[in-house]
């Protein structure tokens, strides 16, 4: 109990640093970010440039470090294409599968561009074929693992929770022992595992489930005793258009950005006002919903922890009872859980600190989960 918490300590401590250091870096690259289109056409000043958002971005990889450890990190979802990503991990694949076991890749013909964090997928599919491998353990037959993808259509009746759509499918299979009912419905449960101590943590198959919500998909598992075992990750599509939310000739819309920097409130005001929004900044919470009471607002931007309050959640509850269509864009360190009728709403999540073309890809997703709602 003592080492517990004395990590739990060192979690809010290093999380608490994170937070204010990646408010420092938000400013430093929201302004280098503003003067990259007004350098000169000159080597030497471009040379510079790309010397500090360099050394800003790597800051800014630092502190993501120390937000897994107080494991407040949240994903990034970017537009990529999921053949290419399992191709790119393919020789880890092998190599963690082993010799024994013969991996078999099963790509979508077509492209399959979906939003996913790749690092977090990346992590997902390497844990998922490690089970497998585990798995297949004194198999009396040939052990193998198939990883598929496809793209699927998700209506209400798959009763999966998703918003209906298009998703990405990739598929891990393994003919291993498969899992009994009792163990199966507990596989997603944090810290529960099957394996001998000190071989596993039991957060594993947590975490692959967290990350597939966390960008709007979702994980499920198939098993029965002595059948193997199927995992399946949906991953949101976005639209072929790309199109994102900008005015559409009788109403601008509006962005209302709450952030006690002014800063960071500035120039994220500038970069969605370049994107077509009209937008205004709120320094607190009760400004904000001041503003949501008597202005039209499509989408809200703010940390998920705000300064003097526990969270803003009840702000973003609020705000989406008032609004039923507001897109909601939470800034930097997450809670560590969210309430069901906040995991509900079309809202994402952005690292701190971020580059002009994050915010506006996390919109654009927003936009394809708004338009398929």
């Amino acid at each position: 109990m003592r080492q517990t918490q004395k990590l739990e300590a060192i979690g809010q401590l290093t999380g608490g640093l994170a937070h204010d250091f990646n408010n420092l870096l938000g400013i430093v690259i929201g302004n280098l970010d503003w003067l990259e289109e007004h350098l000169p056409d000159d080597p030497a000043v471009r040379k510079r440039f790309k010397s500090a958002i360099g050394a800003a971005e790597r800051g800014a990889e630092v502190t993501r470090s120390l937000l897994s450890v107080a494991r407040r990190k949240p994903m990034r979802p970017e537009l990529h294409n999921i053949n290419d990503l399992i191709a790119e991990m393919l020789p880890l694949l092998r190599t963690s599968a082993g010799s024994s076991v013969s991996l078999i890749i099963m790509p979508s013909d077509a492209a399959l561009n979906a939003m996913v964090d790749p690092s977090g997928l990346n992590n997902a599919i390497l844990n998922l074929v490690i089970n497998a491998r585990d798995a297949l353990q004194d198999l009396s037959r040939a052990a193998q693992i198939v990883i598929s993808s496809s793209k699927v259509s998700i209506d209400s009746r798959h009763g999966l929770g998703l918003l209906p759509g298009d998703y990405a499918l990739i598929e891990i299979i393994d003919n291993g022992k498969g899992m009994p009912p009792e163990i199966l419905a507990q596989a997603f449960d944090p810290f529960f595992t099957t394996k001998e101590r000190g071989r596993g943590t039991g957060l594993g198959l947590s975490m692959v489930l967290g990350m597939t919500e966390q960008i709007g998909g979702t994980a499920k598992i198939i098993s029965s005793q002595g059948e193997g075992t199927t995992v399946r990750l949906y991953l949101p599509m976005p639209r072929a258009s790309g199109e994102r939310l900008s005015a559409d000739g009788k109403r601008q819309a509006q962005a209302l950005v709450v952030d006690d920097q002014a800063d960071i409130a500035d120039i994220t005001c500038q970069w969605l006002e370049s994107a077509g929004f009209l937008a205004r900044s709120a320094s607190d919470i009760a400004q904000a919903k001041a503003m949501l009471d008597s202005e039209g607002i499509d989408l809200l931007i703010l940390p998920a922890m705000i300064p003097g309050s526990d969270s803003a959640l009840p702000l973003v509850s609020d705000a989406r009872s008032r609004h039923p269509d507001i897109m909601i864009l939470l800034t930097g360190s997450m809670p560590a859980s969210l309430p069901d009728a906040v995991t509900e709403m079309r809202w994402a999540s952005l690292n701190v600190p971020y580059r002009k073309q994050d915010l506006i890809n996390t919109i654009d997703s927003l936009q394809e989960r708004q338009t398929r709602h």
